[in-house]
């Protein structure tokens, strides 16, 4: 990377450039640069692509060079031929099955705070209060930049137990959106929350789990 620079050195001038842009609010620029910064560069000095085939895939059409190298990954054992199996027409039971995805509770939710704000997510007191005439975020959620509250996470899946299904995926995604300030522990209590609760509502059913692009810090 740039001539020796350090590390420090490159999220600084990442963090100044996305403030001077007005991308996002400081906090925002400071916390995403410092959370994937490190990641980012050590691809940016792995990859065996240039610098013209990088600004191709950032800008398109005003880089010169946007091919890109078809990838060849190895399968451990090879690929095994498809299968199409051939289902029973004739299938005596029926199983029911729930699907939950992407439920991003938002543990620091504030009902009456500001539904509409600078940040990437709103619905909390830290972020801003209405402004004249304006609703604040609900008991229940907004329809605005806000995560849903842990009182309706709760009722989502009290009510979605009242359904008896035979089986549960959780196909993950359970932090909030705030990922320029999450850590392992934030996100680990936004997931163990969630599991709590389908524990609790669905005590005999068995519950499959998936983890998402969100439940890393940092994200994806």
């Amino acid at each position: 990377m740039a001539a020796g620079a350090t590390v420090e050195e490159l999220e600084n001038i990442a963090i100044t450039e996305c403030i001077n842009f007005n991308l996002f609010p400081s906090d925002v620029c400071s916390g995403m640069v410092k959370l994937c910064g490190a990641e980012v560069l050590y691809v940016l000095n792995n990859t065996d692509y240039k610098y013209d085939t990088i600004c191709g895939w950032l800008l398109g059409g005003h880089c010169q060079n946007t091919e890109l190298v078809p990838w060849t990954i190895e399968i451990p054992g090879g690929k095994p031929e498809p299968y199409h199996p051939e289902p029973d027409q004739n299938t005596p039971n029926v199983v029911r099955i729930l699907h939950l995805t992407d439920t991003h509770v938002d543990l620091l939710y504030d009902e009456g705070s500001a539904m509409r704000c600078d940040h990437p997510l709103c619905c909390r007191h830290e972020f801003g209060e209405p402004g004249p005439g304006e609703a604040g975020a609900g008991h229940w959620g907004s329809l605005a930049n806000c995560d849903i509250p842990l009182n309706t996470l709760e009722e989502l899946i009290a009510q979605a137990a009242l359904t008896n299904p035979d089986l549960v995926y959780m196909t993950g995604d359970l932090p909030a959106h705030d990922v320029w300030a999450q850590d392992h522990a934030s996100n680990l209590a936004a997931i163990n929350v969630t599991n709590s609760l389908l524990k609790q509502y669905f005590p005999d059913t068995p519950v499959i789990n998936v983890l998402g692009n969100h439940a890393s810090a940092p994200v994806n």
